[in-house]
């Protein structure tokens, strides 16, 4: 299992439709591919009710995996598979102790702080994503910082992120 990927939004190769349930580490898939599609650690993003980034933390089968956190969206038995998204950030950010400065705590609420930047959303000036494209912790302060953005390169580099999360409006894309 390598750290980290390259994919910010992958969609799984195949799939029609997968089962979540609020509060529940359980996800069901049919027709689904996780032991090609996901290594332990990935991410993926779901969006039934909300959208939320969930990393896996074991895979069963092929239709069946388990989260590292309780899912937080809406229970959906047959969620459509194009709602779930694969990002392959960096493995250990969801286990780094390191404080974070909005006071997230490690594990699910620091993976909402993680996006893959590439190149075209690097040159954007309003997207304050530090000095080079790749893997970033994007955090917007508050109190008496709001509106200030603190970035922390997670990993660099200028062609290792392909695709793109539906993040447009923390990260535009022009």
């Amino acid at each position: 299992m390598a750290l980290w990927g390259k994919q910010d939004a992958a969609a799984p190769s195949t799939g029609t439709t997968v089962g979540v349930t609020n509060a529940s580490t359980a996800v069901t898939g049919v027709g689904t591919s996780f032991l090609t599609d996901l290594d332990i650690g990935d991410v993926l993003i779901i969006t039934s009710g909300t959208t939320t980034k969930n990393r896996v933390a074991a895979i069963a089968s092929n239709t069946a995996l388990t989260l590292a956190d309780n899912f937080t969206g809406t229970t959906a038995a047959t969620l459509a598979i194009a709602n779930v998204k694969i990002q392959q950030q960096p493995k250990y950010a969801y286990q780094d102790s390191n404080s974070q400065a909005d006071g997230t705590a490690p594990g699910k609420a620091a993976l909402e702080d993680i996006f893959g930047v590439d190149a075209t959303e690097q040159k954007v000036a309003g997207n304050k994503v530090g000095a080079s494209p790749g893997w970033v912790r994007r955090i917007a302060l508050t109190g008496g910082k709001s509106g200030r953005v603190q970035v922390e390169t997670l990993v660099a580099g200028r062609n290792l992120i392909t695709g793109d999360a539906a993040d447009d409006s923390v990260l535009a894309d022009s």
